[in-house]
């Protein structure tokens, strides 16, 4: 009898144990998936280049954009066409981000 309830409560730990695995397993599908499928949709480089070039609004902005005087150390990336929101300069300390005051 001591034996048996030592045995069922066993089982229950050890079903418990692989309920807790699977969930973490499962979490961590769907956050992969989750970023997979975030990632996946973004156009290149050449795309955006094509659809700046065939919008004659978009290439005043982008040629506004290039004229601009800009430091040496300025470095351009993250060129999109939702806008450039993560610009920042190569050179470490110089953030570029507005600041909310």
């Amino acid at each position: 009898m001591f034996l048996r309830d030592f045995y069922e409560e066993s089982d229950k730990a050890n079903r418990q144990q692989w309920k807790v695995i699977g969930l973490i397993v499962l979490a961590l599908f769907a956050y992969l998936a989750f970023t997979i499928g975030m990632f996946s949709n973004q156009p290149t480089q050449k795309d955006i280049e094509q659809t700046i070039s065939k919008s004659a609004t978009l290439r005043d902005l982008d040629r506004f954009g290039q004229d601009i005087p800009k430091p040496s150390e300025f470095s351009y990336r993250y060129k999109k066409l939702g806008g450039n929101s993560r610009t920042a300069s190569s050179v470490t300390g110089i953030d570029q981000t507005p600041s909310s005051k």
